[in-house]
Order: C-alpha cells, then sequence, then structure tokens
C-alpha cells in the first residue's frame, strides 16, 4: 500500500526535502511518495485534518514550525522545551513516549503528552541536523568543559542550544544583536544543564578560536559584517590559520555550520576558511535531519501496517548508506 509524505512552507519552491527523502526511499524500496505542499499559515490545520488517511509524516519549514507543535495531538519532551517542531509523524510506534533520548539533557522525563491515535505526533530533527554536520565538519567529542558558539537567537538557534546539549557541551556563548531578545535561549541553555552568557555580534571574531564550534543562524548575507571582522582580525594576526583549512589543536578556528546556503558559498564561509576553519552548510544540517525524519516515517509506514517484505527492509536498513545515498542527491561529498 503506497503512503504519502510532504514537505510544507511558504516558499517551498526552493525546498531540497523531496529530492533527500525521495532518494532514500527509492533506495530503501519503501512505497512512500513524497510531495511538497505550499501552504499560508490559515491553510495548515485543513490540511493536517486532510492527512489523516494514507500519511506517515510532514517535513515542516517556515512559517509553520510554531503552529504544527501546537496542532499536534503529541508532542516529543523536545519540541516542549523548543515550542517549534519541523516533523510531524502518523503512527509512529514511539510517539507515546519518544522524547529527548538518552543523549538529550533538557528537562523532564521524555514523556509525550496523551497521543490521539488519528492525529499528528511533533519532533523536532533540526537537532540531529546539526549535531550531524558539525561532527562532519571534524568536531570532535566534547568532555562537558568545552564552549559552543551560537550566532543569533532565532527559531535554529534554539536547536542549536539543544543540539550542544547532545554535544555535551558545558557552556553556550550567545552572540546577538539584543541581549533581551537572547533571554530564551539562556533560559533554554540553563534548563539542559549548560552555562550561558551574551555577547555582542562583534565580538565573534576574537573569540572563535576558543569555541570548540560555532553555529551561524543569520539568515543569508546577515552575517557578511561578521566576515569582514573575521578578514580584518586574520589579516592582523589575530585569528592563527592552519595551513590546509583542518582543526588541530589551536590552530585556526573551530567547525563552523553556516546554516544560510544560498548563496553559497557565504561571506563569513570563505572568511572562516581562510582563517584556517573548517567550514559546512546549512545543507548538511538539511541532509541529516532528513535523514532522522526518513527513520520516523519508515518507522510509521511499518506501524501502519506494511507488509512483511517492507518491515524487513526497514528493520535491516544500512543508514550510513542511505545517508551517503541522501547526499549524493543534492550534490553533497560521499559520507564513506
Amino acid at each position: 500500500m503506497h503512503r504519502h509524505a510532504a514537505v510544507i512552507g511558504r516558499p517551498i519552491d526552493h525546498s531540497l526535502s523531496p529530492q533527500l527523502h525521495r532518494a532514500a526511499y527509492a533506495h530503501l524500496g519503501l512505497p512512500i511518495d513524497y510531495g511538497r505542499q505550499d501552504l499560508a499559515p490559515e491553510e495548515l490545520d485543513g490540511f493536517l485534518a486532510a492527512c489523516r488517511d494514507g500519511y506517515v509524516g510532514l517535513s515542516v519549514t517556515m512559517p509553520h514550525k510554531q503552529a504544527a507543535a501546537a496542532a499536534a495531538t503529541s508532542r516529543s519532551a523536545r519540541v516542549q522545551l523548543l515550542g517549534a517542531a519541523n516533523t510531524l509523524v502518523w503512527g509512529h510506534p514511539e510517539h507515546r513516549h519518544h522524547g529527548l533520548g538518552d543523549t538529550d539533557r533538557g528537562s523532564g522525563n521524555g514523556a509525550a503528552h496523551q497521543a490521539d491515535e488519528v492525529g499528528p505526533w511533533a519532533h523536532n530533527t533540526d537537532v540531529e541536523g546539526i549535531v550531524g554536520a558539525l561532527r562532519f565538519a571534524g568536531l570532535r567529542p566534547l568532555t562537558g568543559a568545552e564552549t559552543v558558539g551560537v550566532v543569533g537567537n532565532g527559531g535554529t538557534a534554539s536547536a542549536a542550544v539543544l543540539a550542544a546539549s547532545v554535544l555535551k557541551a558545558g557552556r553556550i556563548d550567545l552572540f546577538v544583536r539584543s541581549a533581551e531578545r537572547a533571554a530564551p535561549l539562556v533560559a533554554l541553555a540553563r534548563e539542559c544543564g549548560m552555562q550561558a552568557q551574551v555577547r555582542g555580534l562583534d565580538e565573534l571574531a576574537a573569540a572563535a578560536p576558543g569555541l570548540a564550534s560555532v553555529v551561524c543562524t543569520l539568515p543569508p548575507r546577515a552575517a557578511d559584517p561578521l566576515a569582514e571582522q573575521l578578514a580584518s582580525a586574520h589579516r592582523d594576526g589575530d585569528v592563527p590559520a592552519a595551513a590546509d583549512g583542518t582543526v588541530r589543536g589551536d590552530a585556526g578556528l573551530p567547525p563552523l555550520l553556516d546554516a544560510a546556503y544560498d548563496p553559497w558559498p557565504s561571506a563569513i564561509a570563505c572568511a572562516w576558511q581562510d582563517a584556517g576553519g573548517a567550514v559546512v552548510s546549512g545543507v548538511e544540517m538539511l541532509l541529516y535531519q532528513a535523514v532522522e525524519q526518513v527513520r520516523l516515517f519508515a518507522a510509521a509506514a511499518v506501524a501502519q501496517g506494511a507488509e512483511a517484505a517492507l518491515r524487513e527492509r526497514v528493520e535491516r536498513a544500512d543508514w550510513a548508506e542511505v545517508t551517503d545515498v541522501m547526499a549524493r542527491a543534492v550534490g553533497l561529498p560521499p559520507r564513506h
């Protein structure tokens, strides 16, 4: 039996999610059709009601992440912390108790709200996206003593704070324009067991060498002034550079995830690489969050009564191979 999934948002034509998901389902041999749906905010509830029959899940982009979290009939503890969902799943076998998991350190025991079997369960896989992208960029295992930098204070910044907790950072440095607007991020960091410090955007260039990694969540081109400051510091010798662009000890800059990816390379990505740091774009984040969505949607398809052969394909899936297939589908380097 064919099942359906889609990415929803506005605008949506630019989304790479269809390429990622379709490549995965074709590789796995799963009968899941994945499309895209352009929705205005006022159309969300009606569309979700129409998804009850035949849908395994939705990938949720702006401007619907907060509304999707509110509209779901059950939510992971992660969504309860963040107040935003990028994933809705119908019939996932763990929807009653799938929460933060063993590696998340936020409050709560991971229990989701009592679920209506018909309604969707909300989750947020942006955290896996950030964690996976930083690890691919070369981030080494953290010990709890390191500081992760987060630039910006929007929804992606919240996911970055939680991702830093998953990675076992001990502190978050928040580089923002407004300290007042960063207050929710400070509270989130502390709830996740980390210290937090609010700093100005103009402090990033000087602080970067002492950070374990940096996640820039600013919109496209909004980080260009930071790139100029970084380039100036590098020219003045304030930022030590590694000749081959890798991160070794105190040489150069730590891995940077620039969540923006159009245009690419961004100005801050170029300046970061020139100063010796490894850089990955938001497409890497998109890849790893999509891999986790594929896991969830595949499990939902099985839970909805898939035939034995499909169940076996899901249970035996080589997820490293699936990730590689998905990466190639959007022009990213092979994973292995």
